[in-house]
């Protein structure tokens, strides 16, 4: 199919028209296609939308001995949309209209009020470019002046979508409101650590769950983007509202598959699911010296390999500083944790443990297991002139009811050039160490 194409300011095809009836020896840019046998036009009216930054009409010429006579003697000539992405860049226009999308092309358009055409149209006949085809006499008479076909851009205002979450008292409340041709819904993509928003925005203090389609939250959204609906057959909306009632779980919420993820996401109260084990044989425990006020849920993954060293006291010292009275953590397996201790001043009240200086009441551990060494070094021989510093082999305040600490060991260690401490170790029932030096 060879075709011509012309975007055609409206204003200048008044001009044209005026010219004509002026002039009749004048050429216009119809009598020139004309002459060289583009005589079928096509056109395409932008209905209010912006073509190439003008409010214009496209015209497809298409010159018929270019095509063959099928056997009752018609032509049938394709048409392409002014932006198909098939056209040459030269003939490939962009049409738009702001905050607007267009449904289709239609053959003919109705006035919703014909005394206000502020109030837009419906449309029929809708033009399917895959199959549909401008069907003409091969030998008809035809001139370019006179349109053989006219489509209509049928423009449909973006969707006003409304987000709705239960406040503080449980009342669902408008949240946020956008217009958007689609929103994309947040979604735990494969392997992330956070939920990816979408299109809505993030809520502090706060992880999305779930998006319904009713007030109830009986019909989940389970579509990755949602769009309102459009009547295909008159090119206008059926809903050009969307309400969406979301859940959201309350706290900053990771899924971790992976030693970096746990290490980059680490705060004193996250929420952290533990979706695989994770191994931190070369990695650095990033919680060390925190307090902890967040969750665990370790689904019976375990986290090994852990070494953490203590050269300088703070108030709380171990693999978390403190395991806070807010914290859960639950079906979890810490293995071959390692927690050097090797100072030499301490304040009074200073704790230590393998996995915290202290476990304050109200915090939960349930369905946890710990193995490792709690390991003394040479500047700990100076604790011999200090007093009211607390050592608990597990947790300085004692271990919590369930907890097992027979996998864990105590000793001491030398580094390069020093010799093991001369310390031996008084173990009570509640599993605090107190430190003998010889």
């Amino acid at each position: 199919m060879k075709s011509k194409i012309y975007a055609v300011i409206m204003a200048l095809m008044t001009l044209i028209a005026v010219t004509a009836l002026s002039s009749c020896e004048a050429d216009t840019e119809y009598d020139k296609l004309d002459r060289d046998g583009y005589t079928v036009s096509v056109k395409f009216d932008s209905d209010g939308g912006t073509i190439k930054g003008s409010n214009s009409t496209v015209i497809d010429v298409f010159n018929p001995d270019n095509y063959t006579a099928d056997a009752d003697g018609n032509i049938n000539i394709s048409l392409l949309k002014p932006d198909d992405p098939s056209r040459d860049k030269n003939n490939r226009l962009t049409i738009t209209k702001p905050d607007h999308y267009i449904a289709g092309w239609y053959t003919t358009r109705t006035p919703i009020d014909e005394n206000d055409l502020s109030k837009g149209y419906t449309y029929s006949g809708r033009w399917d470019f895959e199959k549909d085809t401008l069907t003409l006499d091969k030998d008809g008479e035809y001139t370019s002046s006179e349109n053989q076909l006219v489509l209509y851009a049928a423009w449909v205002p973006y969707f006003t979508f409304e987000i709705y979450a239960p406040d503080e008292n449980g009342e669902l409340t408008l949240i946020e409101s956008k217009k958007a041709l689609s929103l994309d819904i947040p979604v735990w993509e494969d392997g992330a650590a956070t939920v990816k928003m979408g299109d809505i925005s993030k809520r502090r203090g706060y992880t999305f769950e779930a998006a319904y389609l009713d007030e109830a939250m009986t019909v989940p959204v389970t579509d990755d983007a949602i769009s309102g609906v459009v009547d295909d057959e008159t090119g206008t909306l059926q809903q050009d509202t969307i309400r969406l009632y979301t859940k959201w779980l309350e706290g900053d919420h990771y899924r971790i598959y992976s030693a970096d993820q746990l290490n980059k996401n680490a705060t004193y109260n996250g929420i952290y699911h533990i979706m695989s084990d994770l191994d931190f044989e070369n990695e650095s425990w990033n919680f060390y010296g925190t307090g902890f006020s967040g969750q665990i849920h370790g689904n019976g993954h375990k986290i090994s390999n852990i070494s953490i060293e203590t050269t300088y006291a703070m108030p709380s010292n171990g693999l978390f500083s403190s395991i806070n009275g807010e914290a859960i953590i639950k079906d979890i397996t810490f293995e071959n944790i390692t927690h050097k201790i090797n100072v030499g001043i301490t304040k009074t009240d200073d704790s230590f443990g393998l996995f915290a200086g202290k476990c304050n009441e109200g915090a939960v551990l349930q369905n946890v297991e710990i193995s490792g060494e709690l390991l003394f070094g040479q500047n700990c021989s100076n604790l011999e002139s200090y007093s009211g510093y607390y050592i608990g082999i597990f947790a300085s305040s004692g271990t919590p009811d369930g907890i097992d600490i027979s996998d864990i060991t105590y000793g001491v260690y030398a580094d390069d050039g020093y010799e093991e401490p001369a310390i031996s170790f008084i173990e009570e029932d509640d599993g605090l160490l107190s430190l003998v030096f010889n």
